[in-house]
C-alpha cells in the first residue's frame, strides 16, 4: 500500500496461468484510480514467462533468438555449413532450429540456438550472444537484424524454454526483405556458415561493444553526422587496440619498445624541466604512451587489413588518415572556430561512410569470412559502390575520380 522506493522482482501469472517474473521492477504509478482503493503500476527491465527467476541474477545455460530478416536464409540454411552444431571455446555450442509456432498450423520460425553454456544471466546472454548474433548478421547482410523474440533454459540442454520480454527486443512487422538475391545484400547464405558464427561468439569478450556501434550507426534511422564520426572515430581506436595490441611505435620487441619510451620520456621530462619546473612532471605523464602507435598509424594498420577485401575503401590512404585524424582531434580539442560549412560536411560525410565500410570489413574478417569473397560481394555491392562514388564527389583528392 505505499509506492516502492527500490526495484524488486515480482512473481505472478499470466492471463493463461503461465508463470512470469517482472525483473527490476520500478514503480510508474501509484495512486488512486477512478473507483475506491490504489492502483499500483510497475515497469520492469524484463520479463521470463514460464518461470519465477529468483532475481536478476539467475542464471541460465541456454539461449534462442530469432533475428529479424534471417527468414529470408530459410532455404540456403540447409546447406551442409548450416546444420548440425558447432562447439564453442566455452564449452557450448550454437546451432540453427527451425521451430513450429504454436497455434499456427504450418508456420515456423528459425532460431539460432545456443546449449550447455557457461551460467550466465540474462543481461550476460544478451551482452555475450544476443547482441554480437544480432550485429554479425547485421553487417553481413548489410540489413537490420535486431532481435525479435528471445527465449532462455534454465537447465539446458533437457530443461524448459521461458519466453523474454525486454525493450531490446523489436516487434514484428511486414517490412521485412524474404529475398536474399538482392544486391543490397552483402554476403549470401554459402559465404558464411555456423563455423563462422561459432568464431564471432568466441571473439566477443575481445571485440566487446565495438560490432554493435557500427551496426547501430549504420541502420540507425537518424543521428546526427557530427554523433556518427566521433563514435566510428573512436571505435577505429578502440579496435585495433583489440586486434594488435603487438603494434609498437619504436620496436617490434616489446622490452626494447619499452627501453626506448622509458628513455624518450625521462628525456623529455628533463628538458622540460630546464624550461619551467612544472613542465617536467606534466611532460612526464603526456609522453606515458609515447611507446604506443599513434592514432594515425593504429588508421593505417586498419586501412591495410581492410584494403585486402575492400579495394579503395580508404582511397589514398596517406590522405585519408590525415583527414581522420584531423577531424576526430577537432572533436576532442576543439581547435577551430566556427560551426560547419559545406567543406566539412563533405568531409565528415567521406570520414562516417568510410570508417563503416572500413569496420565493417574487419569486424567480417575476425570471423573468418574469406577475403577474396568479400571483395568479390563489394565489388557488386550497390551501397558499398555508392559510397565510393559519392566520395570522388566529396573528397575528390583522396578519391580521385576514375
Amino acid at each position: 500500500e505505499e509506492e516502492l522506493t527500490a526495484p524488486v522482482t515480482i512473481h505472478g501469472v499470466d492471463d493463461r496461468g503461465r508463470r512470469l517474473a517482472l525483473i527490476s521492477a520500478t514503480t510508474v504509478y501509484w495512486g488512486p484510480p477512478e473507483d475506491a482503493g490504489y492502483t499500483h503500476r510497475f515497469r520492469g527491465i524484463q520479463a521470463v514467462v514460464g518461470g519465477h527467476v529468483r532475481d536478476r541474477g539467475h542464471q541460465f545455460t541456454g539461449f534462442r533468438v530469432r533475428l529479424r530478416n534471417i527468414e529470408a536464409w530459410r532455404q540456403p540454411l540447409q546447406q551442409a555449413q548450416w546444420t548440425g552444431e558447432v562447439p564453442l571455446a566455452n564449452g557450448g555450442s550454437i546451432t540453427v532450429e527451425d521451430l513450429p509456432v504454436s497455434g499456427h498450423n504450418g508456420r515456423s520460425d528459425l532460431w539460432l540456438t545456443g546449449r550447455t553454456l557457461p551460467p550466465a544471466t540474462l543481461r550476460g546472454i544478451e551482452a555475450h550472444f544476443v547482441r554480437p548474433l544480432g550485429s554479425l548478421f547485421t553487417l553481413a547482410t548489410d540489413r537490420l537484424c535486431s532481435p525479435l523474440a528471445m527465449q532462455v533454459q534454465e537447465e539446458s540442454p533437457d530443461g524448459p524454454w521461458w519466453d523474454v520480454y525486454s525493450a531490446a527486443l523489436q516487434a514484428d512487422d511486414d517490412n521485412d526483405d524474404l529475398r536474399w538475391d538482392l544486391p543490397r545484400w552483402l554476403l549470401q547464405p554459402p559465404d558464411i556458415g555456423l563455423r563462422q558464427v561459432g568464431l564471432w561468439l568466441d571473439k566477443a569478450s575481445l571485440l566487446g561493444p565495438l560490432p554493435a556501434v557500427v551496426t547501430d550507426l549504420a541502420q540507425a534511422p537518424a543521428i546526427s553526422l557530427d554523433t556518427q564520426a566521433l563514435l566510428l572515430a573512436t571505435v577505429a581506436e578502440g579496435l585495433h587496440r583489440r586486434l594488435y595490441p603487438g603494434d609498437l611505435r619504436f620496436h617490434e620487441n616489446r622490452e626494447l619498445n619499452a627501453e626506448v619510451a622509458d628513455r624518450v620520456q625521462a628525456a623529455g621530462a628533463e628538458a622540460a624541466g630546464l624550461v619551467h619546473p612544472d613542465a617536467k612532471a606534466a611532460v612526464h605523464g603526456l609522453l606515458s604512451h609515447v611507446g604506443d602507435p599513434g592514432y594515425a598509424g593504429r588508421l593505417k594498420r586498419l586501412a591495410g587489413v581492410a584494403e585486402v577485401a575492400a579495394p579503395g575503401v580508404t582511397g589514398r590512404t596517406s590522405r585519408w588518415k590525415t583527414l581522420v585524424s584531423d577531424i576526430r582531434n577537432e572533436y576532442a580539442h576543439r581547435i577551430g572556430d566556427g560551426f560547419l560549412d559545406d567543406r566539412d560536411i563533405d568531409n565528415r560525410m567521406t570520414v562516417v561512410f568510410s570508417l563503416r565500410w572500413l569496420l565493417t570489413v574487419v569486424l567480417l574478417l575476425q570471423s573468418d569470412v574469406d577475403a577474396s569473397v568479400l571483395r568479390t560481394r563489394l565489388t557488386s555491392h550497390e551501397n558499398y559502390q555508392r559510397f565510393l562514388a559519392d566520395a570522388q564527389v566529396w573528397c575528390p583528392k583522396i578519391y580521385p575520380p576514375t
